[in-house]
């Protein structure tokens, strides 16, 4: 590992979700002989209002620092997201499918957090990347790759200081 490298999470991935065989499926799918440290979280998800607007939170995100984010959940079904705002939820429609958008918010509430550097990736989840993409207030580069239906982001922000510019330079390929 590099020498000086500093932090909170480095080498380590968090899995979060709604249901337990989600996290299986995530966590499996990781070499046996690979070192990295894996914190798996379930926790369900409840609708919620982020900057007067509707959408869901996770009811228990831990503390972590992401250096990359792969957001692909939670669904709209009825068994994920909790609750209503006033009377508004995510599970209409028939009840072998939910219509609601997927319209997750906690990377808005997580945003001052981020290290410049930092990735997400939206697996589908149009209507959800441009709720972020229009609430994100920091400097953020954005592209779509029509081709994978993945909307990327990336937090194209000048380093705060020695240990963020570290981080950087690593993750550039530029220290070893």
């Amino acid at each position: 590992m590099v020498s000086g490298l500093r932090h909170p999470n480095k080498f380590e991935l968090m899995t979060v979700d709604c249901e337990s065989r989600f996290i299986s499926v995530s966590t499996q799918r990781i070499p046996n002989e690979s070192t990295i440290r894996i914190h798996p979280v379930e926790t369900k998800a409840q609708m919620a209002v982020v900057n007067n607007q509707i959408c869901t939170l996770y009811q228990n995100l831990p503390a972590f620092t992401a250096d990359f984010i792969y957001l692909d959940g939670p669904d709209c079904g009825k068994d994920q997201i909790l609750g209503d705002v006033n009377g508004y939820s995510l599970s209409f429609g028939d009840d072998s499918k939910s219509y609601g958008l997927p319209m997750a918010a906690d990377l808005i509430r997580l945003e001052p957090h981020l290290w410049p550097g930092t990735t997400i990736v939206t697996d589908g989840r149009g209507a959800n990347a441009r709720f972020l993409k229009n609430n994100f207030v920091r400097e953020w580069d954005y592209e779509y790759d029509e081709a994978l239906d993945q909307h990327w982001f990336y937090l194209n922000e000048p380093a705060w200081g020695r240990y963020s510019q570290m981080l950087l330079e690593f993750k550039a390929g530029k220290l070893e």
